[in-house]
């Protein structure tokens, strides 16, 4: 019994330990609980302080901007005010309504937070309201050559009671962001009426298209979908968030369809908003056109790849030289476009999943109407951020027609400006190299190599004006010819024909896509060097590129005409400085200040065209932005510093990216200087001064 008095009393201490831990557990809780609750009322405060100082910041703000606005607005009517100068109160105006956009973006969302949103239903006829909103739009989508339409009935308008002014919000904000993320095609809000009493509201576009993963946060505040220093789309990310909301204010929900490439639809109903349906006059924005536009012949080029970076970078890069582009994913797909379109041009990536190359090809030279429809291989791993372009000019189908032979010939010499005399045949079928000499032994000087081996030394001994190269016989060999060929000193200029089968074996075309991604792999070059392949391959002229700029190329034509005869010999000359930009204000901006500087402008509107430009002219300074779409300034400079001649060219970094604001990030990437946005005129002088010294006056 003692034993197990004294064990009892062991196990009450322990008790009696064990529920002190707990009571003082308990009060630890009990104190974190308290200060969680403080933490929680203050964060309540804290958000409540934002939202009142965000309010009254952006009717701060608002109010000097209305009287900007109103005042440059007055001025650009003024008959008096030059031509020069209403060139840049138009910039000065349009930058000024967007940032009145921005900052009416802000002052709603903080009308959220606070609780102060209010719904004030009202009648009226939706046609009035579209009149307000068709103008604003209709100009925007003209400054991007797209195509605007408002369809709904003609000869009706609808008498609604909702909230006019938050309907109106939703749709501009909706048409806006559609705008922003199209570069061709177009643009359309869709009215439709349901069972009478409710009305769906629809704005569809042919832009970019959203993700599956990017779907998910498109609603959130302050998020956007590419975040990254390159992002080529400004915003605060509040739009669609705040058209959510009041979507849903007005008794709806707000919708997304989308395909990532091909564009977006977004979708909502207002539920029992119609009272009356009233026959009117046609509206003008219903019939409204762009003669130019329609006048304007666009080329068409038709991309097949199914890896969206791709598309999005070879897409992009030929809108920007004002191309149309059809975009697709797989070959059967491609080859219907092809008939139906019939593009200028057929760009083909061999890794794609659905179809191949090798099917395609004899598929469009088999139709009459595509045959002679250039097709140009592009071959980007993504994944390794490296490219190549085989250079194959064109592709015979299983043998040699000898009645087209010569309009084929009179294509190449055309595209080569050169005579075509001496041809070398890499092939094993004698009998049709015996019977072509024997039709064309007078007109061309012709040669056989059938051996495997030593096969690029026998094409230089023979010095040729063109090579074809039979595949069927040499397979995978045939694409390293090509690249032989290519990196040859004396061959790389000659073109090069491509004779395939009308079908390949599935063997056959795993042996020849792993060699492609083995010699894409090897050859390393940038996806950059690609584009300027596909540019000489596609004869795009650099000048094109300005056609979307008007107000740059009116301002500056004679300049953009006469930079390439700048004299390396003329110490007199005036500096050349290349402003290298995605924003088209942006540039008009700072040239205007380094014209005031006497300086010579040069543009370019990202990455890729400033190192196409560079081949071209040596300039004196260049201003490059760090946020560019497809290629960044950060991968732009490290591409110039890769070249000899330009390492001593001053390179001064622009960015408006608080994150990027630090001279050693820039400097250790290979900048000399950095200029902040907005520019100050008197630091973008000070730099010129300090790096072009006696040059500026």
């Amino acid at each position: 019994m003692k034993e197990l008095n004294e064990e009892y009393q062991k196990q009450n201490e322990q008790i009696i330990k064990k529920n002190d831990e707990l009571k003082e557990l308990h009060q630890q809780l009990k104190d974190k609980a308290d200060e969680l609750e403080k933490q929680r009322i203050k964060a309540v405060e804290l958000t409540k302080v934002k939202s009142e100082f965000l309010a009254s910041m952006s009717h701060e703000l608002r109010t000097p901007l209305i009287s900007i606005l109103g005042l440059t607005e007055l001025l650009i009517k003024d008959g008096s005010v030059v031509v020069k100068a209403k060139d840049r109160l138009n910039i000065v105006h349009r930058n000024g309504k967007r940032l009145l956009s921005l900052i009416t973006n802000i002052l709603e969302f903080s009308k959220f937070e606070s609780g102060k949103i209010e719904v004030k239903k009202e009648s009226f006829l939706l046609n009035d309201t579209l009149e307000e909103i068709y103008p604003n739009i209709h100009q925007i989508t003209s400054e991007k050559n797209l195509e605007l339409h408002f369809d709904m009935e003609k000869n009706s308008s609808v008498l609604l009671n909702t909230d006019r002014s938050k309907l109106e919000q939703v749709l501009i904000n909706l048409l806006v962001n559609a705008v922003k993320f199209t570069e061709v095609g177009s643009v359309q809000l869709g009215i439709k009426l349901i069972n009478g009493s409710d009305i769906e509201f629809s704005v569809t576009d042919t832009g970019i298209g959203i993700s599956e993963e990017n779907k998910k946060i498109i609603f959130s505040e302050f998020k956007q979908v590419d975040g990254s220093a390159s992002r080529k789309y400004g915003g605060a990310g509040l739009g669609l968030a705040i058209c959510k909301k009041y979507v849903e204010l007005l008794g709806g929900t707000l919708s997304l369809q989308s395909t990532l490439g091909e564009g977006s639809r977004f979708y909502f109903v207002l539920p029992e908003a119609v009272l009356d349906v009233v026959e009117i006059k046609e509206h003008q924005f219903l019939t409204i056109t762009d003669p130019e536009k329609e006048k304007r012949l666009t080329k068409s080029i038709l991309i097949i790849n199914d890896n969206s970076d791709s598309q999005k970078l070879i897409g992009d890069y030929l809108a920007s030289y004002d191309y149309d582009v059809i975009i697709t994913s797989n070959s059967d797909d491609g080859l219907k476009l092809a008939k139906e379109k019939l593009p200028y041009a057929v760009i083909f990536n061999p890794f794609i999943n659905e179809g191949n190359l090798w099917s395609f090809i004899p598929s469009m030279k088999s139709y009459s109407e595509t045959r002679y429809i250039p097709i140009v291989l592009t071959i980007i791993v993504e994944e390794e951020k490296v490219g190549w372009e085989p250079g194959v000019f064109d592709f015979i189908i299983e043998k040699i027609n000898f009645n087209e032979f010569n309009e084929l010939i009179s294509k190449v010499e055309s595209h080569f400006e050169k005579n075509i005399r001496k041809i070398v045949f890499v092939d094993t079928n004698h009998d049709e190299y015996e019977a072509f000499k024997k039709s064309f032994g007078d007109t061309f000087d012709v040669a056989i190599i059938s051996s495997s081996t030593d096969v690029n030394k026998k094409i230089r001994n023979e010095q040729p004006h063109l090579v074809i190269i039979d595949i069927t016989t040499f397979m995978e060999q045939s694409l390293q010819i090509i690249y032989d060929i290519s990196q040859d000193r004396l061959l790389k200029n000659v073109p090069v024909i491509l004779k395939l089968p009308k079908l390949l074996t599935h063997d056959q075309v795993e042996r020849l896509n792993i060699k492609f991604k083995e010699i894409a792999l090897t050859v390393k070059s940038h996806p950059m060097d690609v584009l300027k392949v596909l540019r000489d391959r596609l004869k795009i002229d650099d000048d094109v590129t300005n056609r979307k700029n008007n107000l740059i190329e009116e301002v500056y034509t004679n300049e953009q005409k006469n930079y390439h005869l700048k004299s390396e010999n003329n110490k007199d000359s005036k500096p050349t400085i290349l402003i290298v930009d995605d924003n088209n204000d942006a540039l008009f901006t700072i040239g205007e200040f380094v014209k005031e500087m006497n300086c010579n402008t040069i543009f370019a509107h990202n990455g890729m065209e400033c190192l196409l430009t560079l081949n071209h002219v040596e300039p004196d300074l260049i201003f490059l932005d760090i946020m560019m779409p497809q290629m960044d300034g950060f991968e732009t400079i490290k591409q110039i510093r890769k070249e000899k001649k330009f390492e001593n060219i001053p390179v001064i970094a622009l960015t408006a990216y608080a994150m990027l604001d630090n001279k050693e990030v820039i400097e250790k990437n290979g900048f000399n200087d950095l200029v902040t946005k907005p520019i100050n005129s008197q630091v973008l002088a000070s730099k010129l001064k300090k790096y072009l010294k006696a040059k500026v006056g």
